[in-house]
């Protein structure tokens, strides 16, 4: 045992993968939110209801920024629905695609049919503009989904 040093240990790093499988839908509205939401819980019969807002720390800024985030489920299609503001006071929330006003991601199993079904429910209501699915994995800014 001489010359071997015993008191070194094999450090192993844990690597772990985020899971981007959820759905995003980015919306155009020229509504505030708490009006936004109030027709999008008619137009999809669901429940959003205001959470704390989202803060996320913007690199450029060197700032916090602050979004608006609703939350709703679907527990008989065991779904979880959240609708995040692109637009703070100071930025916005996924920089690449500002022409979008929100964001609804869809954390769940859900086929491209139902989904297909639910942006043209969000089309039917006067408030939104656009209503266009998103593939998290083209976003520069898909880890700020993930909270």
């Amino acid at each position: 045992m001489k010359g071997k040093n015993l008191s070194k240990k094999k450090k192993h790093k844990l690597e772990v993968e985020a899971d981007y499988s959820f759905k995003i839908i980015g919306i155009a509205s020229h509504e505030i939110d708490y009006k936004f939401i109030w027709v999008i819980n008619q137009v999809l019969d669901l429940n959003f209801i205001k959470q704390d807002d989202l803060v996320v720390f913007n690199k450029k800024l060197k700032s916090d920024q602050s979004f608006s985030l609703y939350s709703a489920e679907d527990e008989n299609n065991q779904l979880q629905f959240n609708i995040i503001s692109n637009r703070s006071a100071d930025g916005y929330f996924a920089e690449e695609i500002s022409n979008f006003d929100y964001f609804l991601q869809i954390i769940g199993e859900l086929s491209s049919e139902n989904r297909d079904a639910l942006i043209k429910k969000l089309k039917t209501a006067d408030i939104v503009l656009a209503a266009i699915k998103i593939d998290p994995n083209c976003l520069i800014s898909k880890p700020k989904f993930i909270f």
